[in-house]
């Protein structure tokens, strides 16, 4: 699902000036692209359709709603729902009429497959809301959204009179809420507040012993505080672990924040540069404050000891104003690479887009399968020309035209029968079809999917035609800004689709349900910012060019964060083998529309455009082998979208995967044959990773397969209001036992080992319950190791496994990082399983928070059951 949106707390968005050469870097600015002509329309020139939302956003005037948000659930407030805001980094709130609720989250796991933050965890049953401070501003009758910017948003209370009362500050990571009141006042509290030994801080904890902290140059009395107008009330929650300091540098913190804005840039080469994101909070004074740092940024700031835990992993507290993080850039193209394919290999390719054809030339009319069929006739187009076959190439971009001139006629849903066209929201301050498949219209659900399926065809086509630029670009132009704007305009809001802080998209309009939002597939939202990057550039457009960049760049490191190396749980108990979904307050081995693993898979593999090839291969051979080989067992191949699976194991073992892809009966509806075999077979000629690659299987004699008519299963679903039910995913299990607590062990010495090698378990200082033999080590529940290691300033990116399993049963357990004791808390874990017996040894590599300096590193181990699980050999830290 979705992403983050933007409006008028300061004039602020993402500029649109010119790229600039080593390094584009971009901050608020005026309209325009020097060189590109201007859009001849813009959303609200196309015709007025009367919104479908049912609920009206609560906006004051002039304000833009934020669909696709981190705010949206408070906007389009939903009564029956009473969603909490997941504020993200370690705070919660939950708005209300007359009130609204502050808590710290409770994080804990749901059987074996989930993550979840819980607002109410009842500690007795008299007190629901155990854990929440609720504060009252007096005489409020109603809220609204009053302003919001780049990665923060203000929600206004109001009298019965129209009067403001106070107004709520919160900013994404910021472990903070800010409440100002508008007038004199008792802003009411609904508990006692206790004094601190510093003058300002007031605390209260809670009976699940959640600890939260009020902050404020008001008068603190019962259970009320007293503010002149124009002060202001911080709460924020202790983290974890916290020490004297930590508490100190957060109360000095809690500083008024007048607004946020978002600096990007992007670098060097377009594989392998890097986009860079700066996150400035505008302080009172320019006074250092906290934001939370997620397990995919590193600020290179200080840091608070504590930690405040999260359904996506630990969050520290970094310093300052301004916090920078980055990632890779990829390169996007809409070519996959033949060159090393030999004459056999092209010949079935060849053969396979003649048998294909006939199929590939049928589009559905609404714009989600209508989208993907032109995604899939794109794709066959661009191999029909790469393999010399002109006749079928025309035959596919006459039909392909036939569709993107109904789709990209602004006046399409002005004629008598409208269907495939765009209209304007302009309640909503966005694009809808006139169609609502899966409630793109109704609920605003995943407009990035959609319409970047629609710009990827385009831009195929008029790579070629480049007079067909000038006839798409009126429509296509507003479809790009109503999911990627640069900045807030009269009709559309910046970014719609992506979330700056967090890094990736949300897809669901108004918000979500108790879970907040969502997004299923990581990789529909990489093809929409390849779609929009690949427009952008036949457009001439550079600056939207080098910002579709930046959003797959973030969306791709994201993506391999949270939804394919998971979170764990503390203890760990999530032993699922990705997050199938991502929630602002929860992730899940689930989807909306199957039970099925292989649809859990796949919804992250889909569509697998020419420029994911390389960042699926990142994950490695080996966990690539261990997600998709589970898949391939039993009766597979009517299973929902193996076909995509299919594909993902051909990036670790092509020969196999392509006999398997020729026994297919059919592939998805956004696929064709030729385009899965040229996958896989393309695929050979990305560089090796180092991880244990298997066996190779034996070549297939290539042959062409006849193409099914029918349609396969949909891929994508509704976004409902609440969240799913965990029923299609296994039943709970219990979470396993805790390891004994051993000795205190002493400090580590500065001559450890150096971590970025391979380290051998027979290096290990300490060891507990494990026994080494042949340079490896079967371990159980409880067990551990420990050795002493300096790792300078750099800091972390992830650790790689090297490990045997073959238990019994095919039992599995995870593999936890500590640091000083077996019993801190865990800054990594990793799911290890069955590799095909003790010898068999794999390479996995898992995340862990940043690390710095010189520490004892303790590696635990964990599961379920009592005997051995796993044999381990080495560990190597990668920086």
């Amino acid at each position: 699902m979705a992403a983050l949106a933007v409006a008028g707390l300061v004039a602020g968005g993402l500029a649109v000036g010119a790229a600039a050469a080593p390094e584009t870097q971009h901050a608020p600015s005026a309209p325009g692209a020097p060189g590109v002509a201007a859009a001849a329309l813009t959303a609200a020139d196309l015709p007025e359709l009367p919104t479908r939302v049912p609920q009206t956003p609560r906006v004051d005037d002039g304000v833009a709603p934020p669909t696709n948000s981190w705010i949206s659930g408070a906007v389009y407030d939903m009564a029956d729902v009473d969603a909490p805001t997941w504020v993200g980094g370690g705070l919660a709130f939950r708005a209300h009429d007359t009130s609204v609720g502050v808590a710290v989250p409770d994080v804990t796991g749901y059987g074996d497959f989930a993550i979840m933050q819980t607002w109410e965890n009842r500690a007795t049953p008299e007190d629901p809301e155990s854990q929440v401070i609720e504060l009252a501003p007096p005489g409020a009758v109603t809220y609204r959204l009053s302003a919001w910017d780049d990665i923060s948003a203000d929600l206004t209370w109001y009298a019965a009179d129209g009067t403001a009362v106070g107004t709520l500050r919160a900013v994404e990571g910021w472990p903070y809420v800010q409440y100002t009141a508008a007038t004199d006042q008792t802003l009411g509290v609904n508990r006692e507040l206790a004094a601190s030994s510093t003058p300002s801080r007031y605390t209260w904890t809670g009976a699940t012993g959640q600890e939260l902290n009020v902050v404020t140059a008001g008068s603190v009395s019962g259970t009320g505080v007293a503010l002149d107008a124009g002060q202001a009330v911080h709460v924020f929650g202790t983290p974890q672990g916290a020490t004297a300091q930590d508490l100190a540098t957060l109360v000095a913190g809690a500083v008024e924040v007048s607004g946020t804005h978002t600096e990007w840039s992007v670098s060097g080469a377009a594989d392998g540069g890097t986009a860079s994101a700066t996150f400035v909070l505008d302080t009172a004074g320019g006074a250092d404050t906290v934001l939370a740092q997620m397990p995919h940024q590193d600020y290179g700031l200080p840091t608070l000891t504590g930690r405040w835990e999260n359904a996506t992993g630990w969050a520290t507290g970094a310093v300052g104003t301004s916090f920078t993080t980055t990632a890779p850039t990829w390169d996007v193209s809409s070519a996959l690479d033949l060159s090393g394919l030999s004459e056999a290999e092209l010949s079935l390719l060849r053969d396979q887009v003649r048998a294909d054809l006939p199929s590939t030339l049928t589009f559905p009319e609404d714009t989600y399968f209508g989208g993907k069929a032109l995604y899939r006739a794109a794709n066959l187009y661009t191999l029909a020309n790469q393999l010399g076959l002109t006749d079928e190439a025309a035959t596919i971009a006459e039909a392909m035209r036939a569709q993107l001139a109904l789709w990209f006629d602004p006046d399409g849903c002005a004629s008598a029968v409208p269907a495939q066209c765009f209209g304007y929201d302009a309640v909503n301050h966005t694009v809808v079809p006139d169609t609502d498949g899966f409630f793109v219209s109704s609920m605003l659900n995943d407009h990035h999917f959609h319409y970047g399926y629609l710009l990827y065809a385009a831009a195929v086509l008029a790579q070629d035609d480049p007079s067909l630029v000038a006839q798409y670009a009126p429509v296509a132009d507003v479809l790009a800004a109503d999911i990627a704007a640069e900045q807030t305009t009269d009709d559309t809001i910046q970014r719609r689709s992506f979330d700056d802080w967090r890094g990736h998209s949300w897809a669901n309009g108004l918000g979500g349900g108790m879970d907040g939002n969502d997004q299923e597939s990581t990789s529909e939202a990489m093809n929409a910012w390849a779609g929009l990057e690949l427009w952008s550039r036949v457009r001439g457009d550079e600056a939207m060019e080098q910002h579709a960049r930046w959003l797959f760049a973030f969306e791709a490191e994201t993506a391999a964060q949270y939804w394919w190396n998971p979170y764990r749980g503390t203890p760990a108990t999530n032993t699922a083998p990705i997050a199938s979904m991502v929630f602002a307050g929860k992730i899940t081995y689930e989807t909306w529309f199957s039970p099925e693993a292989s649809a859990k898979t796949a919804i992250e593999v889909i569509p697998m455009g020419p420029s994911q090839l390389a960042f699926l291969h990142s994950l490695g051979t080996d966990r690539i082998l261990e997600i998709a080989e589970p898949l391939f067992a039993g009766e597979y191949a009517t299973k929902p979208l193996i076909d995509w699976n299919t594909a993902l194991l051909g990036l670790a073992d092509p020969d196999r995967a392509l006999t398997i892809a020729q026994g297919l009966p059919t592939v998805d509806d956004g696929n064709t044959r030729a385009y899965l075999y040229a996958l896989i077979l393309s695929g050979k000629a990305l560089p090796s990773d180092g991880g244990t690659s298997p066996t190779p299987s034996p070549s297939p004699s290539p042959t062409a397969s006849p193409s099914p008519t029918a349609s396969p299963s949909p891929t994508a679903s509704p976004s409902p209001t609440a969240s799913p039910s965990p029923t299609a995913s296994p039943s709970p299990t219990a979470s396993p036992s805790p390891s004994p607590t051993p000795s205190p062990t002493s400090e580590p010495t500065p001559s450890g080992l150096d971590p970025f090698q391979a380290v051998a378990v027979t290096s290990a200082v300490e060891t507990h319950g494990l026994v080494v033999t042949d340079g490896a080590a079967k371990v159980g529940n409880g067990d551990w190791l420990a050795f002493d290691a300096d790792f300078g300033t750099g800091g972390t990116r992830d650790v790689v496994l090297r490990y045997a399993g073959g238990a019994d049963g095919a039992i599995s357990g995870l593999v936890e990082i500590r640091l000083d004791s077996p019993t801190a808390p865990v800054i990594g874990s990793g799911a290890v399983s069955h590799t095909g017996g003790w010898d068999a040894f794999r390479e996995v590599p898992f995340n862990v928070d940043p690390i710095r300096g010189v520490h004892r590193v303790y590696v635990t181990f964990t599961s379920g059951v009592g005997e051995d699980f796993t044999r381990v050999a080495s560990l190597r830290f990668r920086p």
